[in-house]
């Protein structure tokens, strides 16, 4: 798997939402107007590198019937009001305030791609599950959970991530099986605007990574 190349991409994508949080300054109102397009932008961008991996690999591995991949949903905006007001209750100054805000909006972010693998790889009938993936410098929770080497087969089986996670959630297909049922989120978006974000978050993906 070319997970490697996958968490660069995806630490990228990362950096440049971050760096676009902080612009916004201190000020609540600026952070609660501005957070919610910074994650559906680059959040779009790291559900849609997932679905390419999702789908390179099944190529890869010539299995069954055809099937694409489709983002994750993101979250709704009263989670990142709740984020918002989360940093600003718990930061004892603007920079600390800033900084827990940023980390919480980078795991939303990642958080798309890692969602993106894990509802695919229980939608598509052919993927035996997901695995997770990081690298040397993980922290020891991390390193403990890539070291068991585990494919998850469970639909409810969550990825657990703190704010400054560098790890992915991989596709499968060592084994392709039947896994679990999915039900498609009632909150898709039409089908021509999910081709557009898609072909932009490829577009920014391009351009950036």
């Amino acid at each position: 798997m070319r997970d490697r190349q996958q968490r660069q991409a995806l630490s990228r994508i990362v950096s440049a939402a971050t760096a676009e949080v902080l612009a916004l300054g201190y000020e609540s109102t600026s952070l609660v107007a501005g957070i919610p397009a910074i994650a559906s932008t680059y959040g779009t961008a790291a559900a849609v590198l997932a679905c390419d991996w999702h789908d390179a690999e099944r190529t890869a591995a010539a299995v069954g019937a055809p099937y694409s991949a489709e983002p994750a949903p993101m979250p709704d905006s009263a989670r990142y009001r709740a984020l918002v007001a989360w940093g600003l209750g718990e930061g004892s100054t603007q920079q600390t305030q800033l900084a827990l805000i940023s980390g919480g909006l980078s795991r939303i972010v990642a958080n798309a791609h890692r969602d993106t693998v894990r509802l695919n790889a229980f939608a598509d009938p052919d993927c035996d599950g997901w695995a997770r993936f990081g690298q040397g410098d993980s922290c020891d929770f991390c390193r403990m959970l890539i070291g068991r080497g585990e494919v998850y087969r469970e639909a409810t089986a969550k990825f657990a991530a703190h704010d400054t996670c560098n790890c992915v959630a991989g596709p499968s297909f060592a084994e392709a099986s039947q896994v679990g049922n999915y039900v498609r989120s009632k909150r898709r978006l039409a089908d021509s605007t999910r081709r557009a974000n898609n072909r932009r978050a490829r577009e920014w993906i391009a351009a950036n990574t």
